[in-house]
């Protein structure tokens, strides 16, 4: 696997059965997306995505994460996010990445509109889609996305 790393720009590792972070990833630096959905992934270690440069699209659906991994913020160049189906109630977490244009929380356990709304406030000029269907929220979130796409 270290050998097509060097040149692998896309990667769908998709109900592999993984249960931990694949440390190995760290040698597909050149990926601009990655796909590990539908495994049973609770935590990926705070450098996992250290020399992801080009990361632009990352789908961590379908797993055990309880909160964004911290992990997420280093992501500067990240444009598509999808998330769901996970236990998710905080995303204190989310990329620092003014490039965002999609972001996928569906199915998760967010219910505080206050922390969400001021988690997204970084993206007000950059989100396109934002799904939050089938949270657990009381309150419908202020709105923080200007002129696009919002599903609730």
């Amino acid at each position: 696997m270290v050998h097509i790393g060097e040149t692998l720009e896309v990667l769908k590792l998709e109900k592999v059965g993984f249960t931990a972070w694949p440390d190995w990833l760290a040698q597909f630096e050149h990926l601009n997306d990655l796909d590990l959905a539908d495994n049973a992934i609770s935590s990926i270690p705070d450098n996992a995505f250290d020399t992801f440069y080009n990361l632009m699209t990352l789908t961590l659906s379908g797993n055990n994460f309880t909160a964004v991994p911290k992990a997420l913020a280093k992501l500067t160049n990240l444009t598509t996010l999808n998330l769901e189906n996970n236990n998710i109630s905080n995303i204190t977490w989310l990329p620092q990445s003014s490039k965002l244009t999609s972001l996928s929380l569906d199915s998760n356990r967010i219910s505080d509109a206050e922390h969400l709304s001021n988690v997204l406030r970084t993206y007000a000029d950059s989100l396109n889609s934002l799904a939050l269907p089938f949270n657990q929220l009381k309150a419908i979130p202020r709105s923080v996305v200007r002129g696009r796409l919002l599903v609730l």
